[in-house]
Order: C-alpha cells, then structure tokens, then sequence
C-alpha cells in the first residue's frame, strides 16, 4: 500500500505505508508517469478549474487491485484486494489472499501473477457410510405417551397428541423408506436440509395412520445406506 503527496503543486513524494519510507519522489507533470516499486502512475489534469488541481496537501491512496481470469475470460473485474476478505469469481469460485512472510530477499510486488485449478466437488462414500451409522430413530420403540408428542387443541376443548417420530443425524441430503416386515413400503420421506433431523406423523401415503408393530427404514444417500428398524406400541 502506497500514498503520493503532494508537497506542493508541483512536487510529490511517494510513501511506503507499511514502512514509511519514500519510495520516489520529483516534479509533478500531468499526464508523465510516475514510477515507483515496479509500478507506473500517470495523473492527468482534466478540470479546468485551478482549485480542482493538485495542491499542497492533497494525497492519493494506492492499493492493489486484484482480476481474476479463466480460459481468457474476465471472471473477477479489477477490484481493490484486501488480505483476507472472499471474493467470488463469477464462476462460483470463492477465494482469498492472505500475505505470507516472503523468503529473504524475496520481493512482493504488484505485478505478481498466480495461477491455481479448481477440482470437481466429490464424494467420500465411506465417509458417507461412517456417518450413516450415526442415524437414529426416536423415540424407539414409539409409545403413545411418548414425551416427543405434542398438543393440539385449547383449554376446555380435548386436546390430543400429535403423532410423530424423528429421524436424527441424517446427512443434508438423502431419502428416507419406511416399510412393513413384509416388505410393503409405506412413506417415502425426502429429507433436504442442513438441520439433520427430519420428523414423520407416523402416517402412511393417503394419511392413513400406521398400525403398530415392527417397522424397518432405509436412509439412502447417493452412495450408500442404512437399513435400521423401529417399533411402534400403542
């Protein structure tokens, strides 16, 4: 990060704001570069109002800028770069920069150039099925004066349970079978969201409420499964 101040209308000094050191300084032409740590600076005088020119006093801040490109393509316009903030190219990738200390007598300047690759997000289908294993049921077995059961209704009128049964651990993304011992399915449940739990009302498609009994489930992934069993009493 670097300053050039005007110590008058004509003479300028440039300022390492990191070490405080003057990189340059000389006379003030418009529109003559002005170069300094392997950067090159042209101001122009365009207003044609004296005041609106240079004077003693006036400073311009100089911080680098950042662009990133892809396959000849501008993905990130030219913008101010601040170490450690994200930035998002428009390709969806996010990225940042964070200054590292420089070998001896390595020099950073503003021209450097990096070039990195992106990988196609994957699956670890072991770790996958790791993390199955943590799916669990509750309550199980599923008793009618379950605590999980909650209350409809108002004061003086019946109030009666809401049935339901919670699937917990699940991973963000997967789908949930509920079948009979005989092998008839009886829910499908879609289960997308970052919560990890998903809660069934203990009905059947078309809403007809379960009989009790033994009952087995799948949660099934992309690229794996668990197979487990639950069994509700009433």
């Amino acid at each position: 990060m670097f300053a050039l101040a005007f110590a008058s209308p004509t003479v300028y000094r440039v300022f390492d704001l990191q070490t405080r050191v003057v990189m340059d300084s000389g006379s003030y032409v418009s529109g003559v570069p002005i170069r300094f740590s392997g950067l090159r600076l042209v101001l122009t005088d365009t207003s044609l109002i004296a005041d609106a020119r240079p004077e003693a006093g006036d400073s311009v801040l100089i911080l680098p800028g950042l662009s990133v490109g892809c396959s000849g393509a501008a993905v990130l316009s030219l913008r101010p770069l601040y170490y450690g903030t994200s930035y998002v190219t428009g390709n969806g990738v996010v990225l940042s920069i964070v200054p590292a200390d420089p070998a001896p007598g390595a020099k950073v300047t503003y021209a450097d150039r990096f070039r990195f690759t992106t990988v196609p997000a994957s699956v670890d289908p072991a770790r996958v099925a790791n993390e199955l294993d943590r799916v669990k049921v509750v309550p199980n077995p599923y008793l009618i004066s379950s605590l999980y059961e909650e209350e409809f209704g108002t004061r003086g009128t019946r109030r009666e349970p809401i049935r339901q049964l919670k699937f917990n651990n699940l991973p963000p993304k997967c789908t949930i079978y509920v079948f009979t011992l005989d092998g008839d399915k009886v829910v499908t449940i879609e289960h997308d969201a970052s919560g990890g739990t998903e809660t069934w009302n203990l009905r059947a498609a078309g809403n007809r409420e379960i009989a009790p009994g033994v009952y087995v489930y799948m949660v099934k992934t992309e690229t794996a499964e668990k197979i487990g069993r639950f069994a509700v009493i009433k």
